[in-house]
């Protein structure tokens, strides 16, 4: 990524390489979940687990997106304006930017239990040999949204985040 710095366009990074994704993502693994415990789940009870988790995680990722993209990105890009301007930054609705954060990583640590949850129910995502195409491509799936969602929870955790607070002080 070329500006590292810059949080406008940190956060269009975020959106179209995490969020926009995700969005596309998750119905789909939703539709496989229902049609693998349609078809296997009295043989795999773990199914209807993994897909009751799964569900929880999906509502709460998508409502998780949806106040990044409306109330914590705009306060950055926002941020990041007053910073190229080299101007003093105004109040935000809620205080410092800190708070909608602490939020944000909150329901990180909550994502990461869900996805440790189906991890552990899917015994680390292990595709039997007997398995049909769907099956596979369903635990592939979750493997992916596993290793990206942790990816991407720690992208803003360690540089968004953080560089969103340091951008504040120096606007203050």
């Amino acid at each position: 990524m070329k500006n590292e710095t810059n949080l406008v366009i940190l956060t269009q990074y975020i959106i179209e390489k995490y969020h926009n994704p995700l969005k596309q993502d998750l119905p789909k693994i939703h539709l496989l979940l229902d049609k693998i415990v349609q078809v296997h789940g009295e043989k795999h009870p773990e199914f209807e687990k993994i897909r009751t988790v799964f569900i929880a995680f999906k509502e709460e990722m998508l409502a998780h997106l949806h106040k990044e993209e409306k109330i914590l990105f705009p306060m950055m890009q926002q941020l990041q304006k007053t910073i190229d301007k080299k101007e003093k930054l105004g109040s935000f609705h809620c205080g410092s930017i800190k708070n909608p954060i602490s939020q944000m990583e909150f329901e990180h640590g909550n994502f990461e239990m869900y996805l440790e949850e189906i991890k552990n129910l899917s015994s680390n995502f292990l595709i039997p040999d007997d398995a049909c195409n769907t099956y596979r491509l369903t635990y592939n799936l979750l493997k992916s949204l596993y290793e990206e969602t942790l990816e991407h929870a720690n992208f803003e955790n360690t540089i968004l985040h953080t560089l969103s607070i340091e951008f504040e002080k120096k606007c203050l």
